[in-house]
């Protein structure tokens, strides 16, 4: 039988095919401590997601909420964070950041082609950008690993959230001082 037939439009085919990859994402043993749970569920969706980077980039940054989605990623996800002490606003708040820096990821780890950037960077006249011409050497000799750049990131953001941080007595980034979302952007 053909997909169209499922479904009543171009949307509708881009959500049956986020839920496929979404029945395809493991599940997450339950006791592991949040911070070693929330990596592991991340990490499995950027897998998911870079794999698939043109569906997200059409999907244009949309939350995935299917069936299967909600059962395998986002209900697990809301149980673990509220045993871990997070309140329902910091899940919200929490999940979304980590969703976004996600996607982001997932979309740049595609386009990032150290040739063509090479390739622009020798172009650069002094005129123009003399810092990074003074430095082009040692600029262009980094390496990076898109996943070891997507996991670093991700385990940063986090320990900002690791509601057993917040009890060592260590300077938080999140937590019940913190500003929200809404008023932020007002």
């Amino acid at each position: 039988m053909a997909v169209h037939r499922h479904c009543i439009n171009f949307e509708g085919m881009l959500e049956i095919c986020a839920e496929y990859l979404a029945a395809q994402l493991p599940d997450i043993d339950p006791s592991l401590r949040w911070p070693a749970a929330t990596e592991q569920r991340f990490t499995a969706l950027y897998e998911a997601m870079a794999g698939h980077s043109g569906l997200v980039a059409l999907l244009r940054g949309r939350p995935w909420m299917g069936p299967n989605m909600t059962r395998r990623f986002s209900e697990p996800a809301v149980k673990a964070s509220l045993a871990a002490g997070l309140t329902p606003r910091q899940i919200m708040e929490c999940h979304l950041e980590l969703f976004m820096f996600t996607v982001g990821c997932a979309l740049a780890q595609t386009r990032i082609h150290t040739a063509s950037g090479s390739a622009a960077v020798e172009a650069l006249g002094a005129d123009d950008s003399p810092v990074i011409v003074a430095h082009r050497r040692a600029l262009m000799e980094v390496e990076h690993s898109d996943h070891g750049m997507f996991v670093h990131g991700l385990r940063t953001l986090i320990a900002s959230w690791d509601p057993a941080e917040g009890l060592s007595g260590r300077k938080r980034r999140h937590g019940s001082g913190r500003v929200s979302l809404t008023k932020e952007r007002s």
